[in-house]
């Protein structure tokens, strides 16, 4: 008999974020294998709330009532996660969520919890000291805690009273989406007409972490065309930027696309230069890696470098530095032979080591396990 897992995370499709990427992999992916009936408990963007089927799974979104530091208010949410704590046998709750944890705590149900930990708060300081408290009531109470990388359990503060009880499991992409077919081939071919080459390549929410801003500057120094793929709060300071720099006629921001593989496989490289604990994984590096192409990335203390290995699948610079970015850039692009062997290698590491079915299969084995130790 399948077992009941509810997912709990502040949003969901057709929100766009890399938690949510890996929620709907989640509940998609342990839905299909048949050991888990899954069911997600989420957050409506804005109004009232909705309960509906999204690929096979049963997502519930509370009504929200306002958006604070990027997280919802929502009374909704706590009637509903009561509802569906009672109707499951496991919780896996994903971190940063105060509402969510708030819910489990104040719930008093004696389900079994295990939380996803994406990431450390960093920039809301304040905040996190305040809530410190309620994550620790929560994760002492855990029978799994998830990290993508062992980096993040051995650095993180709040994490390091319950290392032992921390399962480092990375996430994993569905290589065939990536695969170089007639059809990408075609639409990287549009793509490099009409942006020009060389071409390099990031995408990623315009927020404070991702490091756009060094990334734009660093092109001052760079003979090459830069495609920006993103959206957020960001958007018009890095235009203006771009515009500062006077690097405008060779930067292109364009809104997010549904459909990245011909992006991917148009660049010549691909650029992560996150600056911030709060980028724990990038997986849109490991998307790079999938299509073959070398990846630039930072010496984060995450699982950033550990993905795209420097001089492995990639090159790694000091975050916050445009001149590390510049020089990288320009190293790749002047040997192409440099720039096939690392992407060859990203291509067979993303194989290997990153699938789809690899990273499913090992959640469900732990969250078996979890279940089992109950």
């Amino acid at each position: 008999m399948s077992l009941r897992l509810l997912q709990v995370n502040k949003a969901y499709f057709p929100h766009i974020g890399g938690v949510e990427h890996v929620v709907a992999q989640l509940a998609e992916g342990l839905s299909a294998r048949g050991r888990f009936e899954v069911r997600v408990l989420a957050c409506a963007e804005r109004g009232t709330g909705s309960s509906e089927v999204i690929n096979g799974v049963l997502v519930e979104k509370a009504a929200t009532l306002a958006w604070v530091m990027s997280m919802p208010v929502s009374t909704d949410f706590m009637r509903r996660f009561r509802r569906n704590a009672g109707d499951c046998d496991l919780i896996l709750l994903h971190h940063p969520f105060p509402l969510g944890f708030l819910a489990a705590q104040l719930s008093q149900n004696k389900k079994p919890i295990s939380v996803w930990y994406h990431a450390d708060v960093v920039r809301q300081r304040m905040a996190g000291r305040l809530l410190t408290p309620l994550w620790h009531a929560v994760l002492g109470r855990a029978k799994r805690i998830f990290v993508s990388d062992r980096q993040l359990a051995e650095r993180s503060k709040v994490l390091s009273r319950y290392r032992s009880k921390c399962v480092a499991v990375p996430f994993g992409i569905d290589l065939r989406r990536f695969e170089d077919t007639p059809e990408v081939r075609s639409a990287a071919s549009e793509i490099r007409r009409r942006y020009g080459t060389p071409l390099v390549l990031s995408v990623g929410r315009f927020v404070y972490y991702k490091g756009f801003e060094y990334l734009i500057e660093a092109m001052r120094y760079v003979d090459a065309k830069l495609l920006l793929v993103g959206s957020g709060p960001l958007e018009a300071r890095l235009r203006a930027l771009a515009a500062a720099h006077g690097v405008d006629d060779k930067v292109h921001i364009i809104d997010s696309v549904r459909w990245l593989t011909p992006y991917y496989h148009a660049c010549d490289i691909f650029v992560l230069p996150s600056v911030e604990r709060a980028e724990s994984f990038g997986l849109v590096q490991l998307e790079a890696m999938a299509c073959g192409k070398p990846v630039i990335n930072t010496w984060l203390p995450t699982a950033v470098p550990t993905v795209s290995l420097n001089n492995v699948t990639g090159l790694t610079v000091a975050p916050r530095s445009s001149v590390g970015l510049a020089e990288a850039i320009n190293r790749l692009l002047g040997d192409e032979a440099l720039r096939a062997r690392l992407g060859a290698n990203a291509l067979q590491r993303a194989a290997e080591h990153y699938s789809l079915e690899r990273f499913i299969a090992a959640v469900e084995r732990e969250l078996s396990a979890a279940c089992s130790s109950s």
